[in-house]
């Protein structure tokens, strides 16, 4: 996770790592006002559903379905 804190002399930016045992002890753990979090998406999460469309998919498959009942 990156923070980006407003200072007196300026923004510093901090990498915060979440999954660190000490990170609760952090004077950057806690957000103070005009603070920007920025965290990264997973790769892989967007990876899975960028290469199939499931929208197209699942609208005709429910399509079908509707059309199928309406015609029995």
């Amino acid at each position: 996770m990156k923070l980006v804190r407003q200072t007196i002399t300026g923004s510093e930016l901090y990498y915060i790592d979440l999954t660190d045992n000490g990170v609760l002890q952090s004077d950057q753990f806690y957000l103070m006002p005009n603070d920007v979090v920025y965290i990264e998406p997973l790769k892989s999460k967007s990876f899975a559903f960028d290469n199939f469309p499931y929208t197209i998919f699942l609208s005709t498959i429910s399509t079908a379905a509707i059309v199928i009942a309406l015609f029995r």
